[in-house]
């Protein structure tokens, strides 16, 4: 034992000295490291994933948008086309045609005229009705989910960005508090008012509850915000189902002409 002891009494000053340096800096390594984990971005911004929704819904819509507009212009073309094919049928007959002018072919050419300026009129209506009713509702419903996401993006982007700022502040603060500590342990007689153990103890339960009040602020703007996303969402889904009714019913219309 006394052999043991011995060899622990002449051990090399330096080399404890650079176990513990390099012991302090593996520990300040780890809590730079969790400190960065716990002000990460993906941690204070939640409202990414909703935001990433309603990104997911704007592109839906868009697409829709872009649908009608293409069925819009076939429409269009298709009435355009129908009334130029109309003009084809040349009625009443020229005098001295073989056929009878009333009761007879040339009737029958009358109605085919009329049939088909009939059904060019209803095509040319469906298209009018999907460019000014259902795409440009579609265009207001795209308008009002870039709304809602800048709104989201704003309020609880402001919050998370103070709570960083409020968790750096108090990082800093149990830093300075840690350092106190060592002050007073190593050097007490040089110990000063600012660097009292005391005082800054008091300073960091100051600063954790300020972070605290702006994480609580943070949280509450969420759940507000997931609750006002929820019933908009709603709101998409009815805008679109009423959109498709519209078109089901003027498409009935026109089949039935």
């Amino acid at each position: 034992m006394s052999g043991f002891v011995m060899r622990e009494t002449h051990r090399d000053p330096d080399a404890v000295s650079r176990t513990t340096s390099v012991s302090r800096r593996s520990t300040l390594s780890r809590s730079q490291t969790l400190i960065k984990k716990n002000i990460a971005p993906h941690d204070l911004r939640p409202s990414d994933v909703i935001i990433e929704r309603f990104v997911a819904w704007k592109a839906i819509v868009k697409q829709l948008i872009a649908y009608f507009e293409g069925i819009a212009d076939i429409e269009n073309n298709t009435a355009r086309e129908l009334t130029k094919l109309g003009g084809v049928i040349q009625v009443p007959f020229r005098a001295g045609n073989q056929f009878l002018g009333q009761g007879g072919l040339q009737d029958v050419f009358y109605n085919i005229r009329d049939k088909t300026r009939t059904i060019a009129d209803a095509h040319a209506n469906l298209g009018r009705t999907i460019d000014t009713s259902i795409v440009q509702h579609l265009q207001k419903l795209r308008s009002e989910i870039k709304g809602h996401i800048r709104n989201v993006e704003r309020d609880t982007g402001r919050l998370a960005t103070t709570v960083a700022r409020e968790r750096e502040n108090s990082t800093k603060q149990i830093a300075e508090l840690a350092r106190a500590i060592a002050l007073f342990k190593n050097t007490p007689m040089a110990v000063t008012a600012k660097d009292d153990p005391y005082v800054q103890n008091v300073l960091v339960a100051k600063q954790l509850q300020k972070q605290v009040l702006e994480e609580n602020a943070l949280q509450k703007s969420i759940v507000i915000m997931q609750q006002s996303s929820a019933h908009f969402e709603e709101g998409i889904v009815r805008s679109i189902q009423s959109t498709w009714q519209t078109f089901d019913e003027w498409q009935s219309r026109m089949s039935a002409t």
